[in-house]
């Protein structure tokens, strides 16, 4: 499972150009790494992670202005998105629970990063949300 396997159902913000899309993800990366780094116990990665979750599972799927879903596709997409978030929370709880943090940090991540995607649409998008 990776980054984009979970995007994939979940959506998120689109930049129209590459390079915009390339340094939001940069800069998202380097500050949920850098968290969870310097996060010694651990409290605000994992709170960031249990958000992110959360903040997925409550917006999934975000259309793509590039193609818009069918209400059937909406329905099967909220679905693989929240199978793969409770996935994710088992793998991860399994995973620090067993010692393997290594491998579970950077799923976390990449969930983080998921949910910045949708919260920069949402943003980008305020007007559709209130």
């Amino acid at each position: 499972m990776n980054y984009e396997s979970l995007r994939q159902y979940c959506g998120g913000y689109h930049a129209k150009n590459a390079w915009v899309c390339m340094i939001s993800s940069f800069v998202t990366l380097v500050l949920a790494v850098w968290i969870a780094m310097q996060d010694i116990d651990c409290s605000v990665y994992r709170i960031s992670v249990i958000v992110a979750i959360i903040i997925i599972v409550k917006n999934s799927p975000i259309e793509s202005e590039n193609r818009k879903l069918d209400e059937d596709e909406k329905i099967v997409y909220r679905k693989k998105a929240i199978i793969l978030a409770c996935f994710i929370v088992f793998i991860i709880v399994v995973f620090d629970i067993i010692g393997l943090n290594k491998y579970s940090d950077p799923i976390g991540i990449g969930t983080v990063l998921v949910a910045v995607s949708q919260l920069l649409y949402m943003i980008r998008n305020y007007e559709n949300y209130v």
